[in-house]
């Protein structure tokens, strides 16, 4: 296979994915144009924690010109703790802790040069890169097919002009709401994030904030509080201006707490104007009565430590957790694909949703390059996608339920681990 010319490349959203995917592209040569639905380069409250797995921290090492900066808080493992704050066991696994706030400040500036807190030294980017463009406030309508490339339908937000622009190859980027998915795969084929029945309730403190007790027992350690059907865990990520000096991070909290599709799904998804949320409540959404009663709980139940972080928290927020998955990644004869989030949701107990969209970036490289096919590219995303969705639905079903959805989740995984095992036995012998 022969390396591909330069092409012109359409990306829809430009969050991890689609920044991950951009940076790659215009390195290679390529011409991007990114379409990024939010009208601000500077976001807000987006503090929310990342781990940087493997395939992010290959990314990284391959593409990022801030290499003399670090992002990521390092952490030696998980501790266990009790009721009494002791420590019942702890297993050493080292972590890349980072926020969605550093990760995006840290891609936007080797995609377009932006400059922010994150990063204020301008970066100079290579010259024999393709041109890079971050368009702001632009929502896709649609996609035509159009011989060997793609026509995409565009609104300006701002001025509700329709443009169209022309694409050799469109990437769906654009999360786990995707349009792009949609186009193809209408939400009344299948619902786009099934409920798991249960919430996760997220908060970050700054650690100057916190008792010298309480930020004795986490250390700098990922630490987690375990009870039947609820469980409860921190870490430290960067702070708002992206330091990694003890005092100045973040402590990073998710709590995943039970929650029936009825009545107490719909009073905690009910925000402070009275609509009611299916997917997230943003910080400063969540009526202040309801959190009273979460932050009851937590103190009727809950280690001093964690009592401490959900009682300091003031700005809250929530999302209902679920898992999907396209059953697809490539659409019109290879030239629209999807990536990251728009392609498959995890359940966030793993962790892997910057990774998934590493792994993405990094195997598309190797079609660029010639290396593998568009058809080999859809079959590994897929499997990658596949097997760490349904890791994601074990480790979930293990902390939150138990029992036979338990063994069922896990022989689902084990089926699905030994399909792939032996398909991939039967390409190597046909090979051979």
């Amino acid at each position: 296979m022969q390396e591909t010319p330069s092409l012109n490349v359409v990306i829809v959203g430009g969050s991890i994915a689609g920044l991950m995917h951009g940076i790659m592209l215009s390195r290679l040569g390529h011409h991007v144009h990114i379409l990024e639905q939010s009208t601000e380069n500077f976001r807000h409250g987006q503090a929310a924690g990342i781990r940087a797995g493997p395939e992010a921290q290959k990314f990284l090492s391959e593409f990022d010109l801030h290499k003399h900066y670090p992002y990521a808080v390092d952490c030696p493992g998980m501790q266990f703790i009790n009721k009494k704050s002791d420590y019942e066991r702890f297993v050493k696994f080292p972590m890349k802790q980072t926020s969605w706030t550093m990760l995006y400040y840290r891609l936007r500036a080797n995609f377009d040069g932006l400059v922010s807190k994150h990063c204020p030294a301008p970066l100079e980017l290579a010259s024999e890169a393709g041109n890079a463009k971050y368009d702001l406030g632009k929502r896709v309508l649609g996609l035509t097919e159009d011989g060997s490339q793609v026509q995409v339908q565009y609104r300006d937000v701002a001025t509700e002009e329709i443009k169209t622009v022309q694409a050799d190859l469109v990437i769906g980027a654009d999360g786990s709401y995707s349009a792009i998915r949609r186009i193809f795969r209408p939400p009344s084929e299948r619902e786009d994030r099934p409920y798991a029945g249960y919430l996760a309730l997220r908060g970050g403190i700054l650690e100057s904030e916190i008792s010298q007790a309480t930020r004795d027992v986490l250390k700098n350690n990922f630490t987690v509080f375990k009870m039947p059907k609820n469980y409860i865990l921190v870490y430290a990520i960067p702070g708002h201006d992206g330091s990694l000096e003890p005092g100045n991070r973040i402590l990073n909290f998710v709590w995943y707490h039970n929650c029936p599709d009825d009545f107490e799904f719909q009073e905690v998804m009910t925000d402070i104007s009275g609509q009611t949320h299916r997917s997230t409540l943003q910080p400063g959404m969540l009526r202040p009565e309801v959190w009273e009663q979460q932050v009851k709980f937590a103190q009727a139940s809950f280690a001093a430590p964690f009592v401490e972080l959900v009682e300091k928290t003031s700005q809250p927020f929530v999302a209902a957790v679920s898992d999907n998955i396209c059953d697809r990644a490539t659409f019109m004869n290879g030239k629209v694909i999807l990536v990251g989030d728009a392609l498959a949701l995890f359940r966030p107990h793993v962790a892997l949703s910057a990774n998934q969209a590493a792994y993405d970036c990094l195997e598309l490289q190797k079609v660029l390059k010639g290396e593998i096919s568009m058809k080999q590219w859809e079959r590994n995303v897929l499997g990658y996608a596949a097997k760490t969705r349904q890791l994601s639905v074990v480790v979930g079903t293990l902390s939150q339920y138990g029992g036979w959805k338990l063994v069922q989740s896990v022989l689902v995984y084990a089926l699905l681990l030994l399909r792939q095992g032996i398909l991939s036995l039967v390409r190597w012998l046909t090979r051979s």
